[in-house]
C-alpha cells in the first residue's frame, strides 16, 4: 500500500486533481478471494468505472503455486484479470463508453 499511496500523491500533482478523485485499494491477484472482495467493495462503493487496465507483467523464476492451486504466473497475469474483468463488467457497461485495456510486459523480447 505504501507504493500505492506514493503513486496517488504523484498523480495528484501531475494531474492537478483533488485527492478524492484518486483512491488506493488493495487487491492480491494471487488470491481469487481477494479479487472477489476487491470487486465487491468497488461495485458497492464506487459510482463509475470508465477504464479498467489489466497489466500482465508478473515474472517468476521458480514454480510457485497459489492457495487456489494455480501457478502464480498464470493466476496473476491471466486468471485473476479475467475474474476481475467479469466481476466489474456490469459497472463498466453502466458507464459506457468504457474501456478494458489488456497489456503485457515486454519480457518475451528478452534473450
Amino acid at each position: 500500500m505504501y507504493i500505492g499511496r506514493q503513486s496517488v500523491r504523484q498523480l495528484r500533482v501531475d494531474a492537478e486533481c483533488h485527492e478524492n478523485n484518486i483512491r488506493v485499494m488493495e487487491c492480491d491477484l494471487c488470491s481469487f478471494d481477494s479479487v472477489r472482495e476487491f470487486a465487491k467493495i468497488y461495485n458497492s462503493e464506487e459510482a463509475r468505472l470508465d477504464v479498467l487496465i489489466c497489466n500482465a507483467n508478473h515474472m517468476w523464476s521458480k514454480h510457485v503455486v497459489t492457495k487456489d492451486g494455480w501457478n502464480t504466473l498464470v493466476q496473476v497475469n491471466y486468471l485473476s484479470h479475467f475474474l476481475l474483468t467479469n466481476l466489474l463488467l456490469n459497472k463498466l457497461k453502466q458507464c459506457q463508453p468504457s474501456r478494458i485495456i489488456n497489456v503485457s510486459s515486454d519480457a518475451h523480447q528478452s534473450k
